[in-house]
């Protein structure tokens, strides 16, 4: 695809008009933090903000006060209430999914956006710091998916209020920062524009109801509606202009798959560069490399854009597994290709259970919660019993009905997503004062210690 995107237009606009414009409001008040007399003790609350749980230190600079006040003066009808409320259930009954969906297709799906992939690139937040922003990502998910998150007590509107400033902090460096690269508005547009915006928030929604049919684990339409209307309001309060959030799912696939065509170049470089550190940080998760590439392989090879694992993945580690990055022609020799790869996730499989089995020896040695009782269970412990069920179902030895390797290849998939979840739960974050937030509810619900 050539990088001459100009002219992709949805509803008789063109997308590079929306590369234009960033967040105004929350612009502003950045800008004026910056341009204060008091500006190096207002440039530590920043750094304070983005390092600490709590949002904000005691102190707050009058321009971010008075621009949080205003945005937190937002009220929800009944009708977008009920809709947060069941996708709150969708979240409750599929998070595990989701978790394993945002990294292995939702991520690597936004890295081949080279422009907006130059952010991440400038200001090294992943490629220096991939596991701080893998679990920042997953922290964000969980604050904006809790219960009566909407409420302006509770963490969810603030924690979207928190990285819509940060990125206006981003922005404002990338602009302004007289050392380093400098950035390109000629030819990226501007920093974390209304584009990349609305792009990343549809990701979170729409890249999860492909997940789920992938998985095998099709949401109903009034769940995939509320599921968007959930995130397209998250991304209302994140800055996303009106003109951008479309009432409805079929219609902001559209939207979607014509950013995709502005955004997706011959070139991407940049992706490359950041889907290598996402592999990279799912070591943190006790998988493999070659288990991460088989996983990604299953879950981002589709019809839209068939040539993006190969892409954005292939040139880190194309040589190194040549068997996962074969191209097949014919639907005999994917089907060939399908079996050969399945043995090796078999192969892979086994290996990561013994780590499973070794973390979470570690974690109940560790607790002293769970210490003294060695009968409890917990989302990690029902994992590994799917474990040992899909090994006796998987083994290559063993013959199976057409079809059934893939279904067990995707039941594998979704376990995978719970000991990521059970990772994140006794994950404690250096230099913070608090470990990863898994509310109650759901540490009940999931089985969590």
């Amino acid at each position: 695809m050539s990088d001459n995107t100009s002219t992709i237009m949805w509803k008789g606009k063109n997308l590079d008009d929306f590369r234009k414009i960033m967040d105004p409001a929350a612009d502003e008040a950045i800008a004026s933090l910056y341009s204060s007399v008091r500006f190096m003790e207002d440039r530590n609350f920043l750094m304070e903000m983005a390092k600490n749980d709590d949002f904000v230190p005691s102190s707050m600079p009058p321009s971010i006060r008075d621009f949080i006040e205003k945005e937190l003066d937002v009220t929800f009808s009944a009708v977008d209430i009920g809709m947060f409320m069941r996708a709150r259930e969708v979240w409750k009954e599929n998070g595990v999914h989701f978790i394993f969906i945002l990294f292995f297709r939702a991520l690597p799906y936004t890295y081949m956006a080279e422009k907006p992939a130059n952010v991440l690139r400038l200001t090294k937040l992943l490629e220096t710091h991939p596991t701080r922003r893998i679990f920042e990502t997953a922290q964000f998910v969980f604050d904006v998916m809790d219960k009566n998150w909407w409420e302006p007590e509770n963490r969810g509107i603030l924690t979207a209020l928190k990285i819509r400033l940060m990125h206006s902090a981003m922005r404002f460096n990338l602009l302004h920062n007289p050392e380093g690269e400098k950035w390109d508005k000629e030819k990226w547009g501007m920093p974390i524009s209304q584009e990349d915006l609305i792009a990343t928030n549809q990701v979170f929604s729409l890249e999860f109801i492909k997940g789920m049919e992938i998985v095998g684990e099709p949401l109903s339409e009034e769940d995939q509606q509320a599921w968007y209307h959930t995130w397209k309001t998250i991304g209302r309060i994140m800055g996303i202009h009106d003109e951008l959030l479309c009432p409805v799912v079929d219609q902001a696939w559209d939207l979607q798959k014509a950013v995709y065509n502005h955004l997706f170049p011959d070139d991407n470089r940049a992706g490359v560069a950041l889907a290598k550190a996402l592999v990279e940080t799912l070591s943190e998760f006790l998988l493999s490399t070659k288990m991460v590439l088989i996983m990604m392989r299953k879950m981002i090879l589709d019809e839209e854009h068939p040539d993006l694992f190969y892409r954005v993945l292939g040139p880190s580690y194309g040589n190194e597994y040549p068997s996962v990055f074969v191209r097949t022609r014919s639907a005999e020799e994917t089907s060939e290709f399908d079996q050969k790869l399945e043995d090796e996730f078999y192969s892979e499989l086994s290996d990561y259970k013994e780590r499973v089995i070794e973390f979470r020896q570690k974690q109940k040695a560790n607790n002293p919660v769970t210490r003294g009782d060695g009968d409890a269970k917990n989302l990690i412990d029902y994992q590994l019993d799917v474990f040992d069920e899909l090994m006796t179902e998987m083994d290559p030895n063993k013959p199976k009905t057409r079809g059934i390797g893939n279904f067990l290849f995707k039941k594998a998939m979704g376990s995978v997503g719970g000991v990521i979840i059970g990772v994140l739960s006794s994950y404690f974050r250096l230099g913070k004062m608090a470990g990863f937030r898994i509310p109650s509810d759901l540490k009940e619900h999931w089985a969590l210690d």
